[in-house]
């Protein structure tokens, strides 16, 4: 149970993330629409769950585990629920193993492997009941690359319906050149910093 509230709140987490930065660079117009299409189509098409993205592919290609990483919020959700309950089983199931009983058993053939689930994960047949959180690092790490992203556009663009003078022109005059740039460069070694650890932790 405590694990499944975990995980409810990472796909919260990343859904919010993405509820934050969208309407900074959608029409207010048609940005409950888009934000709402845009979950629900790379939800789906990128969880992992289903074809053509299912969770082999996904582990087969980086590019598509970063991909889907960010753009599908129940990526880590689904699988994490799935391999969680999976290690809870006796061996019989096929998801765990036991060397007193099952000595010999090709790891290729364990249901998580034929799945194509958890594959970054060497102990994944090890049975226990205390959950699975291999994806806690990526999940939370997406949210938060997330956030940042939101917090350069908030205070970069659209000044003018906040009441506020252009970044640039407010920094400049109040700051200086020096200090603007600065600080930029040291946004983006930030920003380049988190997308490189997101990226570590989801490959």
């Amino acid at each position: 149970e405590h694990n499944y509230f975990l995980w409810f709140f990472f796909l919260m987490w990343n859904t919010s993330a993405w509820a934050l930065l969208i309407p900074l660079v959608i029409p207010p117009r048609t940005v409950l629409i888009f934000l709402t299409m845009f979950i629900m189509f790379f939800g789906l098409l990128m969880s992992g769950a289903m074809a053509p993205f299912d969770y082999e592919k996904i582990y087969e290609n980086n590019f598509l585990s970063v991909l889907s990483g960010f753009l599908s919020t129940p990526r880590y959700f689904v699988e994490s629920l799935v391999v969680s309950s999976g290690r809870c089983m006796p061996p019989q199931y096929g998801f765990t193993s036991d060397p007193t009983i099952s000595a010999g058993f090709p790891e290729e053939k364990n249901a998580f492997r034929l799945m194509g689930m958890a594959m970054n994960d060497p102990s994944v047949s090890n049975f226990t009941c205390n959950g699975w959180f291999w994806n806690l690092g990526p999940a939370l790490m997406v949210g938060l690359t997330l956030r940042y992203i939101a917090f350069g556009v908030i205070n970069t663009f659209n000044q003018g319906q906040q009441a506020k003078k252009s970044f640039f022109t407010h920094r400049l005059i109040r700051q200086g050149s020096k200090s603007l740039y600065i600080k930029t460069a040291l946004y983006w070694v930030i920003l380049i910093a988190l997308f490189v650890l997101t990226c570590f932790l989801i490959l």
